[in-house]
């Protein structure tokens, strides 16, 4: 789940992408568009293309602001079962 905040007094246009994009990949929406003093409450679904070598994986998102490029990154865990792929 994402939750974007946006405390401006315009429209704020933003985009996720994850860093290991080669493994995962985020499957559904991945643009949002917050109005003014709003938030938006995103859930995000990850997709792993192979199994993962390790049963938790972290995986980090960056948060990009379109309208001047600003770029946070957070980070979660994926957690795969063991012998399930």
């Amino acid at each position: 789940m994402l939750k974007i905040i946006n405390k401006t007094q315009q429209v704020q246009h933003y985009s996720i992408n994850i860093e290991d994009s080669q493994n995962f990949t985020i499957h559904g929406q991945f643009e949002y568009a917050v109005l003014p003093a709003e938030q938006t409450i995103n859930h995000i679904t990850v997709v792993a293309q192979h199994a993962p070598e390790e049963l938790k994986t972290l995986i980090t998102f960056s948060v990009i602001d379109k309208q001047n490029a600003e770029v946070i990154e957070k980070s979660s865990s994926f957690f795969s079962a063991k012998d399930t792929w």
